[in-house]
């Protein structure tokens, strides 16, 4: 309760109040009453629906702008899109199924890499490569030419033979044209002719190109 000439409505307690000056007759209950002017924090919840008043306007006005339109010829665009899925489909499923390297040849069991792979064009002074897996042993043929053991270099850690054309070797540098590349592998237990007998030689030939 305020307290005037007559009893009258009082301020809110719960509001947050500050005395800035002496403001004008205030009529309450019919009755004039001189009151200070009252200032108060203003409410923020109040200014909500203004708020969503405005934003209901911008997307009226605005969101015609974007609206999506249906296309002059849906049928051109669906042929279009078919295409692309297609064509992105098979990308997939030719990254999902690519082999790198010598993997995607047929090799017999014991031979595990071949360089250069089939078919590959190298330089004429390019090494020929050959990795076997352990317990294995074998020897190495250049069109149809045995290479001697002595020109070979055998990493035996690796199982690895690898033949360099050079000045001394019977291949100094490849010649221009079309090459192939044989290898004999069999087991280290056995000889040649014991594997060639018993059927435990294992032969892989292939070509590759110089220039």
């Amino acid at each position: 309760m305020q307290r005037s000439r007559e009893l009258g409505l009082g301020a809110k307690a719960t509001q947050e109040r500050g005395v800035v000056g002496q403001g004008r007759v205030q009529h309450l209950d019919r009755n004039a009453s001189t009151k200070t002017l009252i200032v108060s924090y203003v409410d923020a919840t109040a200014g909500a629906g203004t708020d969503c008043a405005m934003q209901q306007i911008a997307l009226r006005r605005y969101g015609a702008r974007v609206a999506l339109r249906r296309p002059e010829h849906p049928e051109r665009v669906a042929i279009v899109a078919a295409v692309v899925l297609v064509v992105v489909n098979l990308a997939i499923f030719g990254t999902l199924h690519e082999v790198r390297g010598t993997a995607s040849l047929k090799l017999p069991a014991p031979i595990v890499l071949v360089d250069p792979q089939q078919g590959e064009n190298i330089l004429p002074q390019a090494s020929i490569t050959v990795d076997m897996l352990p317990k294995y042993t074998g020897q190495l043929l250049i069109d149809s030419r045995l290479i001697p053991q002595d020109q070979l270099v055998v990493d035996e850690n690796l199982v690895e033979f690898i033949f360099q054309p050079k000045a001394g070797h019977d291949i100094t540098q490849f010649s221009p044209g079309d090459h192939t590349a044989t290898i004999e592998a069999w087991p280290t237990s056995s000889t040649y002719e014991q594997a060639k007998a018993g059927r435990l030689l294992s032969t892989y030939t292939w070509a590759f190109k110089v220039g």
